[in-house]
């Protein structure tokens, strides 16, 4: 009987001291498995050190035990995921710190572990906030530069428009020109084909002092007839010559775009930058300087 109760007792002794070392074998496992994540860390393998943890964090929930390294790995974990940008899994690990305490009390975390993971939250959601901060800065630089190419679109589309609203308008006047004409008698036709000839050939529409009496002598007729002429195939001698200068003055601009625009006004026949700017906005419904900006 004796002899029986001793073997008893000395199988119990051996399971008690069997299952000691197969904690301590865990143990040991656990803290070699969460070091090498720690070496893996610092040497920036991140994935490997991601796995690492996370089979650190599987063998404490399994094992219920080691709670320290548990808390440590899901803080690492929460950080290698904000590294990466993952920042609502890197909020989701630190959740799960208070997740886990609260469903397994009975393996409590160390002494301190709200504090610290209180301290873990307000960096991370500092993380956060810079984050947001840093996308609404650059949907807001997005917008600015959205509406900048939206309104030098259309500066362009109107300067577009302007131009051939310009040209269309000297069109619209060499037809006019051209039906008056059409209109007259054949000797005023005649006298108008003289006239133009005249002063397209000589350009004497370059000279500011050249007046009609001048253009009546050159054609060879009186004065009133070649302003009645003029008057009914085109509004009148002014007007007539203005239309030529302006076509100069379009020619200068578009041949020299860097001349001064007060040479421009002088070299295409006008004496003045005031009737310069009336008689171009007259045939073209542009100012000469909105003019050279559509060029």
């Amino acid at each position: 009987m004796k002899r029986a109760l001793t073997s008893l007792l000395c199988l119990f002794a051996a399971l008690v001291m069997s299952a000691q070392e197969t904690e301590n074998l865990k143990k040991v496992n656990i803290d070699s498995l969460f070091n090498e994540a720690l070496t893996s860390y610092d040497e920036n393998r991140l994935e490997d050190a991601k796995d690492q943890l996370h089979q650190v964090v599987k063998v404490c929930v399994r094992e219920k035990t080691r709670s320290d390294l548990d808390f440590e790995s899901r803080v690492l974990l929460s950080h290698l995921e904000a590294q990466k940008g993952e920042l609502d899994h890197a909020l989701k690990w630190l959740l799960s710190i208070n997740k886990r305490a609260v469903h397994h009390p009975e393996c409590p975390y160390p002494d301190g572990w709200r504090n610290r993971l209180r301290q873990e939250m307000v960096q991370l959601h500092k993380v956060i906030e810079k984050e947001d901060n840093a996308k609404r800065t650059k949907i807001h630089r997005l917008t600015q530069f959205m509406v900048f190419l939206l309104v030098a679109l259309c500066i362009i589309i109107y300067l577009y428009i302007s131009k051939l609203r310009a040209y269309n308008h000297l069109e619209r006047k060499a037809k006019e020109w051209a039906k008056k004409a059409e209109e007259g008698s054949e000797e005023e036709r005649d006298l108008f084909a003289s006239i133009k000839e005249y002063v397209e050939s000589t350009q004497c529409y370059l000279n500011p002092e050249f007046k009609i009496g001048d253009l009546s002598t050159a054609v060879g007729t009186n004065r009133s007839y070649v302003s009645k002429t003029i008057n009914e195939n085109a509004d009148n001698y002014n007007s007539f010559v203005n239309e030529y200068r302006v076509k100069e003055a379009i020619r200068l601009m578009t041949a020299s775009p860097r001349v001064p625009l007060a040479d421009i006004c002088i070299a295409s026949g006008f004496n003045n930058r005031k009737s310069f700017n009336t008689a171009f906005k007259q045939f073209t419904g542009l100012t000469p300087s909105e003019f050279r900006n559509n060029i």
